[in-house]
């Protein structure tokens, strides 16, 4: 196996981690049908030892606030979000050179906004690891297309 290869196997890892976790956001969401999430935050907080002034349970109490008030939004998000990525991941897998140009075309247009929009809003260590790794993997995707020969199936 090239080392393209196994670089593509990491990117179709990471996409598709991406992706499960998206639809375990989206169920997640669903399941709290019938459930006051602040509630269950405060339960946990009390659980983990963890105080609700650090910045952890403040984006923990935003994100439930979002889960609360838009259920059925933040699942379709979920399920969207996570079944887009899991398609680019087994397309990576299989060297498909579309998932390739999927990748790339998505982050940039798509992805890549949205986290920039978001460290605009706030600059966290988190929201720039994820800049620099989705910078990363379009530079690795970039060089793919550039140096490899497309083989039709």
């Amino acid at each position: 196996m090239s080392l393209w290869s196994k670089g593509l196997r990491t990117v179709a890892v990471l996409v598709g981690v991406k992706g499960v976790l998206g639809i375990v956001g989206g169920f997640f969401a669903l399941s709290m049908g019938h459930h006051d999430v602040n509630a269950l935050m405060d339960q946990l907080f009390e659980i983990i030892h963890l105080g609700p002034d650090g910045p952890v349970a403040h984006w923990l109490i935003g994100a439930a606030d979002k889960v609360n008030n838009h259920r059925a939004e933040v699942a379709f998000v979920g399920f969207g979000y996570g079944g887009f990525k899991l398609v680019e991941s087994v397309g990576l897998w299989f060297e498909q050179r579309w998932a390739e140009w999927l990748v790339v075309i998505s982050t940039i247009i798509v992805f890549m906004p949205v986290e920039i929009y978001e460290l605009w809003i706030k600059i966290t260590w988190l929201k720039i690891g994820a800049v620099i790794l989705n910078i990363g993997v379009v530079a690795f995707m970039g060089a793919i297309l550039k140096h490899t020969k497309h083989v039709p199936a």
